[in-house]
């Protein structure tokens, strides 16, 4: 068995069911372009607080509330960790594990509600959430000529870790949802990571994607975590050298 069929590690379940809610080397490029107005087809997204999700309509078929029809969502997704091991001399996927399949919102809140938070995390962790058919490895084709784009928060207060919680779940649902549908060819998947300076939450694109659809990312960002945090793009072929 590889380390990618392993079992779910139990660790990762929280303790209880409250939903109140990095930085690593590499050079990154700052995406915050305050001049630039070209939002094109963003302005369509709207994302709701998770606590009046059930009356939005942006939040369609994603609803918490179980449905008997289980209706499929555009793409399906697999949930990946990555777990913390300084021993392991190792490659990276030796600790990168699988831990469910998701297909339907189901299936997504399920695992949501029993999992951890990225704030609960050890240092070190990352999870994944990638289309079904791909990894979250840089030296795959699909991700090798892409990056990711990226927010940081701090680990020095209690408001920096409700912000990196909320943000990673509202990229989620941004994505697992279909609002970003019209961006979603070049989306492989969302990130967070946990390191000992700070948080760090966004998308991995792929190696098709170009500067154009760079900026409606950035105005993408803008909405979903807002002006305050600027997103950072940071091409993978800065790691693979």
């Amino acid at each position: 068995m590889t380390s990618e069929e392993e079992p779910l590690h139990w660790s990762l379940f929280s303790s209880d069911d409250d939903d109140d809610y990095a930085n690593d080397n590499g050079e990154e490029e700052s995406l915050d372009r305050s001049g630039d107005t070209n939002t094109s087809s963003v302005d369509v997204l709207t994302v709701s607080s998770p606590s009046s999700h059930s009356e939005s309509p942006t939040w369609n078929s994603f609803s918490e509330e179980d449905d008997p029809h289980f209706v499929p969502l555009l793409h399906t997704w697999i949930w990946w960790y990555h777990k913390p091991n300084r021993q392991s001399r190792g490659p990276w996927s030796e600790n990168l594990h699988r831990v469910t399949m998701i297909d339907d919102a189901v299936t997504f809140w399920h695992f949501y509600h029993n999992l951890k938070r990225p704030s609960e995390l050890p240092v070190g962790a990352d999870y994944f959430i990638f289309k079904a058919d791909l990894t979250p490895k840089w030296e795959t084709p699909e991700n090798a000529r892409g990056g990711r784009v990226a927010v940081s928060f701090n680990r020095s207060n209690v408001s920096s870790q409700q912000g990196v919680n909320m943000s990673w779940l509202k990229f989620i649902i941004a994505v697992l949802s279909g609002q970003l549908e019209f961006l979603c060819s070049y989306i492989n998947g969302i990130f967070v990571s946990v390191r000992s300076k700070g948080y760090k939450v966004g998308l991995w694109l792929h190696s098709d994607s170009n500067d154009d659809d760079k900026k409606q990312f950035r105005e993408v960002f803008k909405i979903l975590v807002g002006k305050e945090h600027p997103a950072f793009y940071k091409p993978h072929i800065k790691v693979l050298r």
